[in-house]
């Protein structure tokens, strides 16, 4: 629970920043885009009064109109358009589908002088009533001068508030960037410390596996050796029994306890030999040894019941192994075949034959009951075994073994057959036969 709600918090975080800089982000871009409008607001200026001149030439050189009326109108409506955005400029709001905030302070000065000229503009065309009183020629280079200084008052304004929408849009990339590059070290930061939190809780999971499986082998092995000493403590108490009687009693008797603990001392053996070889991986003591003399060894090591036959391959291969080990895997194979046929007994064919590479390829098959389709693939993994006892550690030390020497080992159904591939093997005498 508490590794889950380190990671929904660390994706939280992760989310809430994407949405904060996205937040941010249009949050500037509507500021710079309102600062762009007020430029084009305080940039008509100079087109309204162009056209405030356009129509006063209009009026004065082609129609005679004056401030009272006839075609003067249009250079009264025109005033009122360039006024009406003067203000517009300065108080904001929204007209024509544009919206601006109101002009910033530090442009007060800079409108305050635009207005001004304006209001001596709009009070000189005023005053031209009745019109004709002066020259026309005259009154209109006053009015022109009158008008270019307003088109430069407007434009300083207008060029001053492009500068700061140049400024805010360099902002604006100064922080997309910011933003950008800070949502990508949190990304990695973030990635880094689930990794972190990922790794760490998979070294729990690991440990914890590795204690439950030590637990259970513990718990396996220790239910395993309980019987062998069972038998061990019943044989000697005969064999006391024997001597505390003067030695009178059966000298068979006797013999068959020394097999008992022999046969147990060999099963706890055996066992032991198994969780050392999954413990450790011993150097390999690697000499020239017989496959025939190894398997022999094997059987010589076990307790064949009279109702299991094994056969042997006629003939013979060298290879270069630890042969200890081996002997160790050719038993625990053969082994697992006897307690596979149970008290029915069955029999036991070993088979040699060439592998690639000049290796060898050994075949155990038996006439025990198949395995499971389901646990053919889990037979040598550790700890896994259908048997009432074991530890469950034998194929797996097997498997490890031969590995060690190069090779692989599997298994299948039809009959049982557990194969042993070793590399570099040399074939001996005989046919290779099964010897069936």
């Amino acid at each position: 629970m508490q590794f889950r709600l380190k990671i929904v918090a660390m994706v939280g975080v992760q989310v809430t920043m994407i949405i904060a800089s996205f937040v941010i982000i249009v949050h500037f871009e509507s500021q710079t885009a309102m600062a762009g409008n007020v430029v084009n607001v305080a940039g008509k200026n100079r087109a309204l009064t162009i056209t405030v001149q356009a129509e006063i030439h209009k009026a004065l050189l082609y129609e005679g109109g004056g401030p009272g009326g006839g075609s003067y109108g249009g250079v009264a409506a025109a005033l009122d358009d360039l006024e009406d955005n003067i203000l517009f400029l300065r108080d904001g709001g929204s007209r024509g589908g544009i919206s601006i905030a109101p002009l910033a302070d530090r442009f007060g000065a800079d409108w305050a002088a635009l207005h001004a000229k304006f209001a001596e503009y709009r009070g000189t065309v005023a005053s031209l009533d009745p019109p004709g009183a002066e020259p026309a020629g005259l009154v209109i280079g006053g009015l022109d001068e009158t008008s270019a200084e307003l088109v430069a008052l407007s434009d300083a304004l207008t060029g001053k508030l492009g500068r700061d929408v140049d400024d805010l849009s360099m902002n604006l990339v100064r922080l997309q960037t910011a933003l950008g590059l800070g949502n990508v070290v949190l990304h990695l930061l973030m990635v880094a410390l689930i990794l972190r939190t990922f790794s760490r809780h998979a070294d729990q999971m690991v440990r914890a596996g590795r204690l439950a499986a030590v637990g259970e082998l513990a718990s396996t092995v220790a239910h395993d050796m309980k019987n062998p000493l069972g038998t061990i403590a019943n044989a000697a108490a005969a064999v006391r029994k024997n001597a505390a009687g003067g030695g009178k009693g059966s000298t068979a008797t006797v013999g068959a306890a020394l097999d008992l603990i022999d046969r147990s001392v060999m099963r706890m053996s055996h066992q032991i030999d198994g969780v050392l070889s999954h413990a450790r991986a011993v150097p390999l003591a690697v000499e020239a040894a017989s496959v025939r003399g190894m398997l022999e060894g094997a059987l010589y090591s076990l307790q064949v019941p009279g109702n299991v036959s094994v056969s042997l391959p006629d003939g013979d291969a060298c290879i270069a192994c630890d042969s200890a080990k081996m002997e160790f895997v050719f038993s625990n194979i053969l082994l697992n075949a006897i307690q596979a046929m149970g008290e029915g007994g069955g029999s036991i064919g070993v088979r040699l034959e060439p592998g690639g590479g000049g290796g060898i390829a050994l075949h155990f098959a038996n006439s025990g009951p198949p395995i499971r389709e389901a646990d053919i693939g889990m037979v040598f993994e550790p700890l896994f075994t259908t048997k009432m006892r074991g530890t469950g550690l034998g194929l797996t030390s097997c498997r490890n073994i031969v590995g060690q020497h190069g090779g692989s080992m599997s298994a299948r159904n039809g009959p049982v057959t557990f194969t042993v591939r070793l590399p570099g093997g040399k074939r001996g005498g005989g046919n290779g036969g099964d010897g069936e």
